[in-house]
């Protein structure tokens, strides 16, 4: 992990244009979680607080030899400021490793994303002026063991009630809306940024977003549309996008140090190209991807077809993305919130057919480590694409091994009465954290009414 406030600014200071950061820390929020033992907590706490309180009387004191203009006077106070969040890290890390995650969570996403060139004192007044203040807002919340996003029950609630329409969208397929030009080419926005989710009711997680949800919005365009999306990065590293399965110009694959430069917090890039050939896509991050991918930065990509009439039509068009949370585990361990478009069950979206509607579902599973193998009880269902390629000879099967990174187009036909489970037959996969008495995870139904 790097070091980062100090060690940002003092970059700053001498030569570097752009932050770099930490990696998000998913954390459970749930109200009935336990605090550690006061002991263990205060004495965390004076540690913490006891750098920081250092770490802010160095920036202030920058922002005097700022003031000051003495450009010496400006590399010393970056360097003080280096040397002051090192030593932090070397005393607090290695006691209080958990709350020094958080520390980095805490500050890096409200300084991220600024820019300053070497010795631009307006630049770097301002930077450092945020930093007094996020020092100050820290040291007020550190009883919260450095997480400003504590959130009550009731806030809780009304952040999974919010992203609803968003999980909604996801699941039917709806695209985000293009700006039009006068050329036709469609053009979209996807803010990378920090942001909470609500993978389940009651709980709460720190992610790594597109425009704010998990998972990001859907791009739906069709076959031959020009397409300009513009990417800008709010993160506190850098990051990319590759639009996995599209066939486009080289340069715009999204592969760091491969096709392009990353794109670094604060800046924009904007890829462009023409929608290749019809089907079932994804778009993910291709930076760190372990870490971004795992935190949520991916979505679907969809491509209709230029003639509506070559492709069969279903009376229900769905999108199921397979990934998953880490809520109280870490990047290295299995996710303990395996998701459906964002969501866990029992919040995972239903289906709600009629008896005799046929359905197609879009299987993407961007999970970076795991299978999963989706059954569907009650009905069969045949396999009609496999990452955006009809199928010549649709197999009819109930259950489909699904491995990271491929895309899967099922349908079937609603014969059968009743709620039918689909979900992950690797049944770790169907349970939230370590609740192994109630399902969770990869598990949604199919209401087939009359």
């Amino acid at each position: 992990m790097n070091r980062t406030v100090g060690k940002l600014l003092a970059l700053a200071i001498i030569g570097t244009v752009a932050l770099t950061g930490c990696s998000a820390v998913n954390s459970s929020t749930k109200p009935s979680a336990k605090a550690e033992t006061n002991v263990k907590k205060d004495t965390a706490l004076t540690d913490i607080k006891s750098g920081i309180t250092k770490l802010l009387s160095v920036a202030d004191q920058l922002k005097k030899d700022i003031a000051s203009g003495d450009d010496a006077k400006i590399k010393g106070a970056g360097t003080k400021l280096e040397d002051t969040w090192s030593s932090i890290e070397d005393s607090v890390k290695a006691k209080h490793p958990d709350l020094y995650d958080n520390i980095e969570t805490y500050l890096n996403p409200t300084v991220a994303g600024s820019k300053a060139a070497s010795l631009d004192k307006k630049a770097l007044a301002k930077l450092d002026d945020q930093l007094i203040q996020v020092l100050n807002d820290f040291l007020q919340n550190a009883g919260a063991n450095g997480k400003k996003d504590k959130m009550t029950e009731k806030d809780a609630m009304n952040e999974f009630n919010a992203e609803e329409s968003k999980v909604k969208d996801v699941f039917n397929g709806v695209g985000l809306t293009p700006k039009m030009a006068k050329d036709g080419t469609k053009e979209f926005t996807l803010v990378a940024e920090p942001h909470i989710w609500s993978p389940v009711k009651g709980v709460v997680a720190d992610a790594w977003t597109f425009n704010g949800q998990v998972a990001g919005p859907t791009i739906r365009v069709t076959e031959g549309d020009h397409v300009k999306i513009n990417l800008v990065n709010k993160l506190s590293e850098p990051t990319t996008i590759h639009w996995h399965g599209l066939h486009l110009p080289n340069d715009m694959d999204g592969v760091p140090d491969v096709t392009q430069s990353a794109v670094q917090p604060g800046q924009s890039f904007t890829y462009e190209f023409t929608a290749s050939h019809p089907g079932t896509f994804m778009y993910h991050s291709h930076y760190d991807d372990m870490k971004q991918v795992g935190s949520g930065l991916y979505g679907a990509f969809i491509i209709d077809p230029k003639n509506p009439g070559s492709e069969p039509k279903y009376n229900h068009d769905y999108t199921m993305i397979l990934s998953g949370f880490h809520v109280n585990s870490t990047m290295e361990d299995e996710e303990d919130y395996f998701t459906i478009d964002g969501r866990s069950y029992p919040d995972t979206p239903p289906m709600v057919v009629k008896k005799g509607e046929t359905v197609r579902i879009r299987l993407i599973n961007i999970d970076p480590t795991e299978y999963h193998t989706m059954h569907l009880h009650g009905m069969d269902f045949q396999v009609i694409a496999k990452d955006g390629h009809p199928s010549n000879n649709p197999q009819e099967m109930n259950t489909l091994s699904i491995g990271p990174g491929e895309t899967y187009d099922i349908a079937f036909k609603a014969d059968a009465v009743g709620t039918w489970a689909f979900h992950c037959h690797v049944l770790d996969h169907t349970m939230n954290a370590e609740d192994s008495l109630h399902m969770g995870g990869l598990v949604t139904t199919v209401k087939v009414v009359k």
